[in-house]
């Protein structure tokens, strides 16, 4: 749940994201993170609350070890680069994050300038599965920080949006298939030792409907079952 004090249109974005099932968290208007949805928590392999930095400068939170994990050291750092002058904030932030982050950030962070955040920014990163033994990328995320403002026109906050990169017509497809399966898939995603068990099904007379239908008519039958 998002904190009580958060500005209450901070809150809203936090209902309707939650609702949406989403992957999106929310930075305030000093650049403090606020909230991370649960599909955001998830994709970070759950880390305790506590662990998320809720409270800190979003610079702050990025170079902790829940969230730095979470992508490439290379794309990582170019994320930081992508987003850091839109919430670095005035020069006494700025010396405040450079004291909090760990030594090999400050170099890239303190070359940061803060430009005003009018418009949505795009940028991306090459996720790495949280606590794989690999570091190599599994996918690409796309990123969206939004600017937020009230009915007034004042800066409320910034809403940070992650979507995989993947074509419509690829998610139609998963789409098909069974969501409850796919999150038990899921957590099966470390190797371990599992229960389990394979139900082969075999299509009756396909051999005749190979020969009968179109070869593209066929594949569609196959995919639609």
């Amino acid at each position: 749940m998002i904190d009580e004090r958060v500005h209450p249109d901070l809150a809203h974005w936090a209902e309707v994201i939650e609702r949406l099932r989403w992957a999106a968290f929310l930075i305030d208007h000093s650049g403090r993170l606020v909230w991370a949805s649960p599909d955001v928590q998830r994709f970070l392999g759950s880390p305790r609350e506590e662990e998320l930095g809720y409270g800190l400068h979003v610079l702050e939170a990025f170079t902790s070890a829940s969230w730095r994990h979470l992508s490439t050291s290379d794309s990582g750092r170019r994320l930081l680069s992508d987003l850091g002058p839109f919430v670095i904030g005035d020069a006494q932030t700025h010396d405040a994050i450079l004291e909090a982050v760990p030594e090999e950030f400050r170099e890239l962070l303190a070359e940061i300038e803060s430009r005003s955040f009018v418009r949505p920014i795009a940028t991306s990163f090459d996720h790495v599965e949280p606590h794989s033994d690999s570091d190599l990328p599994v996918s690409r995320v796309n990123v969206l920080a939004i600017p937020l403002r009230d009915e007034s026109g004042a800066s409320v906050g910034v809403v940070v949006l992650g979507y995989m990169a993947v074509r419509p017509g690829l998610v139609s497809l998963l789409a098909r298939g069974d969501e409850t399966m796919y999150e038990r898939m899921a957590k099966l995603v470390e190797p371990q030792s599992h229960e389990g068990a394979i139900l082969f099904c075999d299509l009756e007379a396909s051999s005749d409907l190979a020969r009968t239908l179109p070869t593209a008519g066929y594949f569609r039958l196959i995919r639609s079952l």
